[in-house]
């Protein structure tokens, strides 16, 4: 009978500790962190560009008050879109095993 060669590749480290866990598994059982999802961090990296796009129309087509609330609409839209988007690709090199 062939051995499964697939149990290695199965395996990865927490995010956290660095300790091997299965592949599927949502929250380390060594440390109880929740390891962090791709998906998450580009969903949040959309939200923050509509968010930019949406604050910096308001701002630009308004007067006043709205205005400056728009501005600061687009700040933090585009303080959410580069920070998710550096998240992911912290994931991506801890997943590839490199340094950040």
């Amino acid at each position: 009978m062939p051995r499964d060669n697939r149990e290695p590749r199965a395996r990865r480290r927490c995010f956290a500790c660095g300790e091997p866990i299965s592949r599927g598994t949502k929250t380390c059982p060594h440390c109880e962190e929740v390891q962090p999802s791709g998906v998450l961090s580009i969903v949040l990296a959309t939200v923050g560009v509509f968010t930019f796009l949406i604050g910096f129309l308001v701002g630009m087509f308004s007067i006043g008050m709205s205005s400056i609330v728009g501005f600061v609409i687009a700040i933090v839209g585009l303080a959410l879109a580069v920070g998710s988007y550096s998240r992911y690709l912290d994931i991506q090199a801890a997943k590839r095993g490199r340094p950040q």
